[in-house]
């Protein structure tokens, strides 16, 4: 019998160590002279042994979310799973940088699959969360003592999930009148247009106060813009209509869950239409008969188009014109 030892080198890998091939150099021979036949035996290492030879870099295969799919905000926790080809030793930390702006950190494990949770905080946004970057504190091996490579696998959490982080409250962009410029009494009617950063949900009411002393109620919201009616009541007067204040009686709330910003837009009724309130004023909008008794007070001779045509004015406003 004789023996050798083996040095395991960089790049020498097998499942199952055996002997592939036999070679001499220089001669053997037995004690009558005869040389030794080079030929593998049936019984090789492999028969009688299960020594495994790995020198090769352990490597992350995925990364997943163990949430399901939708928008999160702050305070919400996301949990996510690393897998690795093989059981890996960790002492020390494993850190998930992730294009939110957060991270998750998981501590000391050893096996094939680690998790850790990632609790959204103020300030970390994005529209498909994935991992950017991945970071090892203290030495992660597999049991060969090779180290981990911490690099990105393409199944990464986007690749397989769609989990948005939105941490921003919906803004109210500007509010305008589609309606003329001019007087606007009481019952008269005026066409506000909101419009948002993006859609809310509203439950209970949203509560627009405008500076005539009137108040709209919207119980619901369609996309980032919608028009609404303000129609006036007694009592309710202004020489600039503008919004003063906004109002959530319940909630207003993104589909992360943000609540609307109750800051007034700087782009208000005022800064692009002139519309005055005036609900008190002893001036009304007449009727068909009012119209055609002052008409043939104040005129020579009405027509039926004059008599309409002041049906839609003030007394005031037509002697204006």
């Amino acid at each position: 019998s004789a023996t050798g030892s083996y040095t395991v080198s960089n790049g020498h890998n097998a499942t199952k160590l055996s002997v592939t091939a036999i070679s001499i150099n220089g001669s053997i021979t037995d004690i009558a002279g005869k040389n030794l036949l080079v030929t593998l035996p049936a019984s090789n290492l492999d028969a009688n042994h299960s020594i495994s030879v790995d020198t090769s870099n352990s490597s992350i295969t995925s990364i997943l979310s163990l949430t399901e799919n939708g928008t999160y905000t702050i305070g919400k926790e996301i949990m996510i799973q690393v897998n690795f080809e093989e059981s890996i030793n960790l002492i020390g930390t494993l850190k998930l940088d992730l294009s939110s702006g957060g991270s998750v950190s998981i501590p000391s494990f050893q096996g094939t699959t680690a998790s850790g949770s990632y609790v959204v905080a103020t300030g970390e946004n994005t529209n498909s969360l994935t991992v950017t970057a991945i970071s090892i504190t203290g030495t992660a091996k597999d049991n060969s003592n090779n180290d981990l490579i911490a690099t990105i696998p393409v199944n990464n959490i986007a690749a397989q999930s769609k989990i948005a982080i939105d941490t921003l409250a919906p803004q109210v962009l500007s509010i305008s009148s589609t309606s003329s410029d001019g007087t606007y009494r009481k019952a008269d009617s005026v066409t506000l247009l909101l419009t948002l950063s993006e859609s809310i949900a509203i439950t209970g009411s949203l509560d627009l106060k405008l500076n005539s002393g009137g108040t709209v109620a919207l119980t619901s919201f369609s996309g980032t813009s919608q028009l609404f009616v303000y129609t006036v009541a007694a009592n309710e007067n202004t020489s600039e209509l503008s919004l003063s204040s906004i109002v959530i009686n319940g909630s207003a709330a993104d589909a992360a869950g943000n609540s609307l910003s109750l800051v007034v837009p700087s782009t208000n009724i005022n800064t692009v239409s002139k519309i005055i309130i005036d609900s008190t004023s002893k001036f009304a909008k007449p009727n068909k008969n009012e119209s055609a008794r002052f008409l043939t007070q104040a005129t020579f001779g009405p027509n039926l188009t004059a008599i309409n045509d002041l049906t839609t004015k003030t007394y005031e406003n037509w002697l204006a014109e």
